[in-house]
């Protein structure tokens, strides 16, 4: 049976399998999905994840994080599905 096409960032599994990927970081306060590429022109990535991140943080700190997140969702089979990715860090509220 065929399923109807859904965007990324409306895709229930796309979104739990992002959120499984930052769910052991505490430094990550709030994770949101946006498309990337709102007029389908091939001018942005299929989808743009935001995290917003503890205040305070080191560029190492930032780049060890990103690593590990990045390493968890590369081996999501709903994160195969997407065809462009992009991460924007974000100042999480204090």
């Amino acid at each position: 049976r065929e399923q109807a096409w859904v965007p990324a960032h409306r895709d229930l599994d796309v979104r739990d399998a992002v959120r499984s990927g930052v769910a052991d970081e505490s430094d990550v306060r709030d994770m949101d999905l946006r498309d990337g590429d709102p007029g389908a022109r091939l001018r942005g990535p299929e989808l743009l994840v935001l995290l917003a991140l503890r205040p305070g943080l080191d560029a190492g700190a930032v780049a060890a994080l990103v690593g590990r997140v990045q390493e968890r969702w590369a081996a999501l089979p709903a994160l195969g599905r997407v065809e462009s990715l992009a991460v924007k860090l974000v100042p999480a509220p204090h």
